[in-house]
Order: C-alpha cells, then structure tokens, then sequence
C-alpha cells in the first residue's frame, strides 16, 4: 500500500494519510477557480464609472472612500463573518460619508458591480476538466468558501461548473471566517467526512492552506498569483501552479497527494 506524508506547517509534527482513503476534494472558491482579482478590478472601474458620472468623484477618490468604508464595515461588525463582504453595505457607507441618498444609488451600484463581476469571471484553465475527472472517479467535490452563499452560487453558476460541485459551504452558513477552526469543523460536518479523508486547494496561504492543516485536513496552496502572504506562501509543503498539470495517465496529483485511478 502506498503512502505519503503530510507534514504541518510548521514541520514539526507528521502524520500519515493512506492515498486511498481520499474521498473528498474541497476548493476554495475566489481566486482559486477563477481569477477574482481580474474580475473585481473590472467591476470596481464600472462602479467608479457610476461616481463619477454622479457625483463628480475621480476613480482614486471612490478607491480612497471604498476602502475607508470596507475598514468599517470590518470594524463595526466584526472580521470572523460574512456580512464584511456585503458591497451593499459598503456602498451604503460609502454614500452616507459622501451624504448622498442611498436611494437609487446603493442598490444600483451594487447591482453595477455583481453583474459586472459575473461578466469578467472565466475559469481557471483546466480546472473543469479536473473536476469532472473527480467525478467519474467517485471523487467528492466541494467548495469551502468565505463569502455571503447568494453570490457564491451566482460565481459557481457563472462558471458552468455546477454539475460538477457535491456541496458547498460559506463563511455565512458556517457563522465563522476562514482561517478559524470553527469553520473547517463545520465544513467537515457537512460534507460528512474526517479530515483525513479530504483534501483542500486554495489561494490564500494564510486563510486556505493554514487554515486547513490546522483542521488536520491535507492542503495544497494554488500558487498560479502568488505575494499575498510571501511568508506563509514559502511554508507550504503541496503546490500546484495550474491544474492542467494535474490529471496524470494513472491518476491525480495534487500537489503530491496522488490519487491513484
């Protein structure tokens, strides 16, 4: 019988994981099965569009309010939930400081930027197919994901690859953010699976690979837009860099964690 080792972050723990008792494959989401930042860019230009045509502001200046009102947001709620992500309510915020009304505008800049957002969204390359390779081989699938569940399963929609997902859990449905515990456990709970038995591939070294080592389930950092968290990023044991790469003639390879056919 063939195994691997998988080591914790910090390499001073190891532990053992038989390579057949794979049975889940979870994702991350943004970032991870598309390209979050290309799409947020295009969908925060369309919205600065909007200010200036309204209300005379330059793009610097709604970037310079937006990311003013988002560090509010975070503070007055919280940052271990979902509602942080609400653009709603960011750009309710971002109107009451420009004392504009936030009818029309909030509603319609939000509505701006979604569906600008959905429009600049495109798979990962081969991520697809990886998935529906999954599949045939009675691989669940899943997306674990920080974010409000609407709009996630808008962007999955968006993506075309639906048929391809088992179950999908949000930082709004599990009450916690990644990287905290309490959001892994409740991801494990409902998918039904020990952490063993899953593996899970995200951007975010910090939220997705530490997140997930720590919750004991093996992680692989998708490195294809690396220098978010350059220190956590030169931690990771399991990488890939696109997932083409991934689908060998005799099985997966996730990073190292081979998932025989």
């Amino acid at each position: 019988m063939s195994w691997f080792t998988v080591h914790t972050l910090q390499g001073q723990a190891e532990g053992k994981i038989r390579l057949d008792t794979v049975r889940a494959v979870i994702f991350d989401l943004d970032d991870t099965m598309y390209n979050y930042r290309a799409a947020d860019e295009a969908a925060f230009a369309a919205v600065a569009d909007y200010a200036k045509k309204r209300f005379g502001l330059e793009m610097e200046k709604t970037r310079e309010l937006h990311d003013r009102c988002f560090a509010r947001q975070k503070r007055e709620l919280g940052e271990n939930q979902a509602g942080i992500h609400s653009r709603i309510v960011r750009f309710e915020k971002l109107l009451e400081e420009l004392k504009k009304p936030v009818f029309p505008h909030a509603l319609n800049m939000t509505d701006l930027y979604w569906n600008t957002f959905l429009d600049n969204m495109t798979p990962e390359p081969g991520i697809t197919e990886l998935l529906r390779v999954l599949r045939l081989r009675g691989i669940q699938t899943a997306v674990g994901t920080n974010m409000t569940s609407y709009i996630q399963y808008r962007k999955i929609t968006k993506l075309g690859i639906g048929q391809y997902i088992d179950m999908v859990c949000t930082s709004e449905e599990a009450g916690a953010e990644k990287p905290g515990l309490k959001f892994f456990l409740f991801l494990l709970t409902k998918l039904g699976r020990a952490p063993g038995e899953c593996v899970y591939i995200g951007d975010n070294a910090r939220r997705d690979y530490e997140g997930a080592e720590q919750a004991g389930i093996p992680a692989v950092w998708y490195a294809a837009r690396p220098g978010v968290h350059p220190e956590e990023e030169a931690k990771t044991v399991r990488r890939i860099t696109d997932y083409s790469s991934c689908l060998k003639e005799d099985g997966i390879n996730l990073g190292g964690i081979f998932i025989p056919y």
